[in-house]
């Protein structure tokens, strides 16, 4: 929806076809204490 074109999903490797924009929003930086790298 944020990039309005049409995107090709690979679902074995879980990325989209050819496009590093739309895999850069795939993930994002996680927040305090939601996130798994942190330690309390």
């Amino acid at each position: 929806m944020k990039l309005k074109r049409k995107l090709i999903w690979n679902p074995l490797k879980e990325r989209f076809e050819n496009d590093d924009q739309a895999n850069a929003l795939l993930s994002r930086p996680q927040r305090w204490p939601y996130g798994t790298n942190y330690l309390l």
